[in-house]
């Protein structure tokens, strides 16, 4: 399904804008139509009230947009009190596959450390689903980074465009950005995950 009309880029990027502005908000994903118009709006939010998805579909409205509307509640981020140990150096993580399963939409990010090999899974959607499932994946090879995912998306809504996700340490410090430009969105949510923690892993 996607939205009634084709809104200019700008607007889009405004109402992007007004979502994260809503209560418990921490990241947005507009899915693009071949268009340019939203075809899908997922919203990440730490504890949700009950009224965010109606909060967020009466936006939508404003904008013109009658896109499906997701909220993906994460809960509250757990306590860090001792960071976890990296994984040794010469152990590097090598991404091996990310799928995204249309017909359960579950992304499957699978990764190696040495001989050790992790499969994480996420049903968020090919972007945050493959970010999530990147950081799930990183758990099951000997880390765990202390990062929850605070937006996955597109530089620009235009061909080709880069895939930006953003990471937030849940005990305090500077996000972690990663970029990344492959055809397929799960892969390139991955690896921009990847590189958003890279340089915690290898330090």
């Amino acid at each position: 399904m996607s939205s009634t009309s084709n809104r200019p880029v700008v607007e889009l990027g405004d109402l992007e804008l007004e979502l994260r502005l809503l209560p418990g908000v921490v990241g947005v994903a507009l899915a693009q139509a071949d268009d340019g118009s939203a075809s899908q709006v997922t919203l990440l939010a730490v504890s949700p009230a009950p009224s965010l998805a109606e909060e967020a579909a009466q936006l939508a409205l404003v904008h013109g947009l009658e896109a499906p509307l997701d909220v993906v509640d994460l809960g509250e981020p757990a306590e860090v009190t001792d960071l976890p140990t990296p994984i040794r150096r010469d152990h590097r993580v090598a991404l091996v596959r990310a799928d995204f399963l249309p017909e359960t939409g579950v992304c499957e990010v699978e990764l190696t450390a040495g001989e050790v090999r992790g499969v994480g899974r996420a049903a968020y959607g090919p972007m945050i689903g493959g970010a999530v499932a990147t950081l799930d994946a990183l758990r099951q090879v000997g880390t765990d980074p202390p990062f929850y995912l605070l937006s996955a998306c597109h530089v620009s809504v235009g061909p080709d465009a880069p895939t930006v996700v953003v990471l937030r340490p849940v005990a305090g410090g500077k996000d972690r950005i990663g970029i990344a430009h492959r055809e397929h969105d799960v892969e390139s949510a991955s690896r921009a995950t990847l590189s958003a923690v890279n340089r915690d892993l290898t330090r």
